[in-house]
């Protein structure tokens, strides 16, 4: 078992791994956790509508899907109360602010 993953669940810190990419053409991209993932081409090709397409799945948007068919995610530890307030601010109306780590 990959270490990042083992520590997220001993540490209870929660964490999304993206398990396997489906694409509109049928091709699956298989992810071992913590692979790092270059996507190269011309302009224009779809390489930041990937990255795109991916965060959407993730944030569970609304927003379609123009080149990832399928997502398959792996969600690890836990979110509670006390890692909301350690790592978010609270705006004027009381929601929480801030940025999620998402490990592709």
């Amino acid at each position: 078992m990959n270490t990042e993953v083992e520590r997220a669940r001993d540490n209870r810190e929660p964490r999304v791994f993206v398990n396997s990419i489906k694409f509109n053409d049928g091709t699956v991209l298989q992810l071992n956790h913590n692979s790092i993932i270059v996507f190269i081409g011309p302009n224009n090709c779809g390489k930041s509508q990937v990255l795109r397409d991916i965060e959407s799945r993730i944030e569970d948007s609304k927003r379609p899907s123009i080149v990832v068919s399928e997502l398959t995610l792996d969600y690890v530890g836990l979110l509670d109360e006390d890692f909301v307030r350690t790592r978010f601010e609270r705006d004027e109306s009381g929601r929480y602010q801030g940025q999620v780590q998402y490990c592709v």
